[in-house]
């Protein structure tokens, strides 16, 4: 399959998408929420033991690239380079949002003391695999709340607006070719993307500025699932203080700045947690605007008692 048949491909997938009838989608909605419902009273998604599983997300760069090629030292800066789909294949991930992205996905492991060493185990040993495999690719794999250094030759602005249009249709060239994430670009709802934070100014008519961004994702099965709100409330309410004691991408790309941002301003009162600014934009806008102006109020305070006014 040429380069070309492969564009003609997903744009006829994502016309499918968007050809769905969202009257009839909801009225489907609603009727499995009811059988979910009555599934649940009845005890089906119970489970014997709380179970374990997460999701670490990278985005690569160059390492080594240029130097072993005969450049000069020093050159190699990290730049963001995209991922081959066959070198995902290899070491066991899978593909995320931007062609410069990669998943590493763990077992479930029962949640008691040997479960959660489990998870420990598989994390560092599969990632160290996976680091010596792309060593000799001219890459590393990165674990970072938002990449700032575009790729090589290029600006982040300009990696993350293009984009090619068929039949109507645009397709973000540095996406995966997942049609659902390219049918959110091309839907009723595509202006909500983009950067909204301090001294920052992006929008995008694609879902590819959430590819900005990387995350760590813990998934817990409860062992009654009624009991689902509860245990999701205890996780929030930890989770808002830990991300305010451990915000980790307080900058993105330097072209993303406005051109007359003072770099004093940008550190006094910038945002500490963009990371949560950008890919809240996956969201209904009202959901992102509530959720952004929260985190940026805990973030900025390191406020320990965030969720508990939330």
């Amino acid at each position: 399959m040429t380069q070309q048949d492969g564009v003609d491909a997903l744009a006829d997938r994502i016309g499918g998408m968007l050809q769905t009838d969202p009257e009839a989608f909801r009225d489907r909605a609603e009727l499995d929420a009811e059988t979910v419902k009555t599934e649940l009273a009845n005890g089906t998604f119970d489970n014997h033991q709380s179970i374990v599983g997460f999701e670490y997300e990278f985005y690569a760069v160059s390492q080594g690239r240029w130097t072993a090629s005969g450049g000069t030292e020093g050159v190699d800066r990290g730049d963001l380079t995209r991922v081959p789909r066959r070198l995902l294949t290899l070491i066991g991930f899978e593909k995320e949002l931007g062609l410069h992205n990669a998943e590493m996905t763990t077992s479930p492991q029962p949640f008691n003391p040997d479960g959660l060493r489990a998870q420990a185990a598989e994390v560092r040993s599969r990632l160290r695999a996976a680091l010596e495999t792309t060593r000799q690719e001219g890459m590393r794999l990165v674990s970072d709340g938002v990449w700032t250094m575009p790729p090589a030759g290029g600006d982040a602005r300009s990696y993350l607006d293009s984009t090619v249009e068929r039949d109507g249709l645009r397709i973000a060239t540095n996406m995966t070719d997942s049609a659902r994430y390219h049918a959110m670009g091309n839907g009723p709802n595509a202006d909500r993307f983009g950067v909204d934070a301090p001294f920052v100014s992006l929008a995008s008519d694609t879902a590819m500025t959430v590819a900005l961004t990387t995350s760590i994702q813990p998934h817990y099965q409860v062992p009654a699932a009624g009991d689902v709100p509860l245990y999701h409330n205890y996780a929030v309410r930890l989770a808002g203080p830990l991300l305010a004691l451990g915000v980790n991408s307080p900058f993105v790309p330097p072209e993303l700045y406005e051109p007359d941002a003072d770099p004093t301003a940008i550190l006094a009162d910038g945002a500490r947690e963009n990371r949560i600014h950008v890919f809240e934009s996956l969201n209904t806008e009202d959901l992102r605007r509530c959720v952004s102006r929260e985190i940026s109020t805990a973030s900025n305070r390191r406020s320990t008692g965030w969720l508990a006014t939330t």
